[in-house]
């Protein structure tokens, strides 16, 4: 991946008098787009794209490198997260001999290091845990409403911000193939509208509660793992909210879709009791 640095395009328009921000807004949506098709081609042509990507680590490294054992997934492309290496800045320091890759199982700590499944025993002063992690809803904050515990994987999410029945809450979840940051800033002015909305109205609390039609929806994971995958998304998928069958009831997971109706959509929708 070459984001670290201007391409030609950008080189061009550098020799421009363009003003500074039109470069940034430029830059912005040429990576959306680019990523936008990456994402879609990985999952309509996993095959193809595997063999893409393998190609391009193989054209970085050594002849001799063992491609087969250390950059061959069990997993196709976006299935789990992809990792972005500017430059190629990883492989350039496999190549010179700064780093190695081991690939193999962890049995267990030991004095010297980390024991490998296959005995054998890497040597380390210290060790980064990569891996592993578990997903906690909200921070593993305990909410309560009037008194009485709500469990997050029972609750329904409002747009995968808000929550059904939990009065004034709004968290963020980022997408899963893009920038995290992406949704934060689109959610950060969400809220920041639906405020001054609630200040118009000269309430103090807003709620999205179940319509009638929505009392029997079907609910789905808030991350489909037929989807997307990964150990810790399988692992923690029971500590996040539900999403339902129908609008506003789902986690979208489409920078393309909520850029033009987070902004602008009525909040009077018959879903968000103001009180």
């Amino acid at each position: 991946d070459n984001r670290g640095e201007d391409d030609d395009l950008m080189q061009a328009l550098r020799t421009l008098d363009l003003p500074p921000e039109w470069l940034y807004e430029i830059k912005r949506r040429k990576s959306l787009q680019e990523g936008r098709v990456f994402t879609e081609r990985a999952l309509n042509e996993p095959g193809v794209v595997r063999e893409e990507l393998l190609g391009m680590a193989a054209a970085l490294l050594p002849a001799d490198y063992d491609m087969s054992t250390h950059f061959n997934p069990r997993y196709n492309p976006w299935k789990e997260r992809l990792c972005l290496l500017p430059n190629g800045d990883f492989f350039q320091a496999i190549s010179s001999g700064k780093a190695s890759v081991v690939t193999d199982e962890i049995d267990c700590f030991v004095a010297e290091g980390i024991r490998l499944k296959s005995g054998v025993v890497l040597a380390a002063d210290i060790v980064v845990c990569a891996t592993g992690i578990e997903l906690c809803g909200l921070g593993n904050i305990q909410l309560t409403v009037d008194g009485s515990p709500v469990h997050l994987p029972d609750t329904w999410t409002y747009r995968a911000i808000m929550l059904a029945d939990v009065p004034n809450l709004a968290w963020i979840f980022g997408y899963i193939r893009s920038s995290w940051t992406l949704r934060s800033d689109m959610i950060a002015h969400f809220v920041c509208r639906l405020l001054n909305h609630m200040d118009e109205l000269g309430v103090r609390q807003c709620t999205p509660r179940l319509r009638p039609q929505d009392q029997e929806m079907t609910a789905i994971p808030f991350i489909d793992p037929a989807d997307f995958a990964p150990g810790y998304m399988r692992r923690g998928a029971g500590r996040l909210p539900k999403q339902g069958d129908r609008e506003p009831w789902t986690n979208v997971q489409n920078y393309y879709v909520e850029k033009e109706f987070l902004p602008t959509f009525n909040f009077d929708d018959g879903v968000l009791q103001f009180d």
